[in-house]
């Protein structure tokens, strides 16, 4: 069930390591099932009525919560209601909800743009953080 959850501050700053570690997580809880192994996103999802799903690539910068991180956070603890999309919070500890967020972001910055989708990619979801995912 979709519950409101307050976001706590980030514990650490994106790096190399919880990138690598956000990956770990990405593969021992099954993400890539449904989000692909690269972001892509599975094509045969459903809803709960059993209604196709699209998945936003994860790749492209795009995601359905918003692009600040605390909608990512939200969307990875609480799930999204009506998706396949379950919630982690509880199945993971806020620091890894952390770390899976930054290999998400990860996932689009190691992707080559062309400069049409750099530059809308740019105004419509910057990194928050302000660090550079793009070397990972």
């Amino acid at each position: 069930e979709n519950t409101m959850v307050k976001v706590p501050a980030r514990p650490f700053p994106p790096s190399a390591e919880t990138v690598n570690a956000g990956k770990q997580l990405w593969g021992s809880n099954s993400c890539g099932d449904c989000h692909g192994a690269d972001g892509r996103g599975a094509k045969d999802q459903a809803d709960d009525a059993g209604l196709h799903v699209e998945m936003v690539p994860f790749r492209d910068g795009y995601y359905k919560s918003g692009p600040d991180d605390a909608d990512l956070f939200r969307s990875i603890a609480t799930g999204m209601k009506g998706t396949t999309m379950d919630a982690y919070k509880g199945e993971v500890t806020d620091e890894d909800i952390w770390k899976l967020l930054d290999f998400i972001r990860s996932l689009a910055a190691s992707r080559r743009q062309g400069f049409i989708a750099r530059l809308f990619a740019d105004l419509a979801s910057a990194p928050p953080s302000g660090f550079d995912y793009s070397n990972y």
